[in-house]
């Protein structure tokens, strides 16, 4: 995931790294995400979140989005 320093521009990036080892479909951007990869999605963005957490560096100049954006 990539984003401003404002909190604009929030960009996910979720790839089959066994079927697309180069990483060239990125799959959130097939319309509309299927079910499974909506599933993964919110996995991986609750994880990251955690960890955010955990370690203090949740983002200070902007909210952190709970969910993620577009889900």
């Amino acid at each position: 995931m990539s984003f401003g320093l404002n909190g604009s521009g929030l960009d996910y990036e979720l790839y089959n790294v066994k079927s697309d080892p180069l990483q060239l479909d990125n799959l959130l951007y097939q319309r509309p995400p299927s079910g499974e990869v909506k599933k993964e999605w919110l996995r991986l963005h609750q994880l990251l979140t955690a960890r955010l957490i955990e370690v203090f560096n949740l983002p200070v100049r902007f909210t952190w989005p709970r969910e993620p954006v577009g889900l």
